[in-house]
C-alpha cells in the first residue's frame, strides 16, 4: 500500500530524494526525509565519507512504491546533500551498479561479516587509507533483522566518533529489538516509529572520544 503524500517537499533533502526517485521521502513512500534533514543539516560540509547498504532494484521496489522509484537514487541525493563526500553504495546484486561522480558501488553480502569486512578493506584500498571511518552509515539492505544485526555489529566500529548509523525499514513490532540493543560506545538519538509498518528507523550516534 502506498504511503504517499501530495504535499510539496519540505526540506532540501526531501527535494533531493524526490528529484532522484528515492523512497525515503513521503512523496514516494517513506516518512524519513524530514527527520533525516534535522539530523544531518548541520553536517553538510564536514561529512566526507558516506556508506549505504542497498542500492535498490526496480523488480522489488517499483511494485511497492511506484514507477517514480529509481535505482541508486538515495546515493545521488546523499552526494548532492554532502558536496564534500564520497558515497559508497553496497549491494549483493552487481547488476544495479553504476558510475557517477563521487559515488562508488561495491559488492557485499550483508548476511556475512567476512564479506562486509572484505568490502571495508576494498574501500581502504581505493581511498589509500587503512584507518578510514565513516561519518554516516545507512542500512537500507535486506531489512531482515538478523542481517541488520550482523551488519551493525560488524560496521558500527567503522563509524567515526560523533558519526551516525541509521537502520531503516524496521517493522513496528520489531523496533524494540533495536531499541534494546546494548551499546557500549554509542547512543540512540532518534527512534522513528513511522506512519505504517516497515516505516520505522533508528539512528545511533557513536560516542566521541
Amino acid at each position: 500500500m502506498f504511503q504517499q503524500t501530495f504535499e510539496n517537499p519540505k526540506t532540501q533533502l526531501c527535494e533531493l530524494f524526490y528529484k532522484y526517485g528515492s523512497d525515503k521521502c513521503p512523496q514516494i513512500f517513506h516518512s524519513y526525509s524530514e527527520s533525516y534533514y534535522e539530523l544531518l543539516k548541520d553536517h553538510k560540509i564536514d561529512y566526507k565519507e558516506i556508506l549505504e547498504i542497498g542500492i535498490g532494484t526496480n523488480e522489488i521496489m517499483v511494485p511497492i512504491v511506484g514507477n517514480r522509484y529509481q535505482i541508486g537514487s538515495s546515493l545521488r541525493a546523499w552526494r548532492d546533500f554532502f558536496p564534500n563526500a564520497t558515497v559508497y553504495g553496497l549491494d549483493i546484486d552487481t547488476r544495479v551498479f553504476f558510475e557517477s561522480e563521487n559515488i562508488i558501488c561495491l559488492y557485499t553480502d550483508q548476511s556475512k561479516s567476512e564479506s562486509l569486512e572484505k568490502t571495508i578493506n576494498e574501500i581502504r584500498t581505493i581511498k589509500k587509507n587503512s584507518n578510514i571511518l565513516f561519518d554516516l552509515i545507512v542500512d537500507d539492505g535486506s531489512h531482515l533483522v538478523h542481517h541488520m544485526m550482523t551488519t551493525f555489529n560488524c560496521l558500527f566500529k567503522y563509524v567515526r566518533p560523533g558519526g551516525i548509523y541509521i537502520i531503516e525499514d524496521i517493522k513496528k513490532n520489531e523496533l524494540h529489538i533495536f531499541q534494546e540493543m546494548k551499546l557500549e560506545d554509542g547512543e540512540v538519538i532518534m527512534s522513528h516509529p513511522g506512519n505504517s509498518d516497515w516505516d520505522a528507523f533508528l539512528a545511533i550516534r557513536k560516542n566521541k572520544d
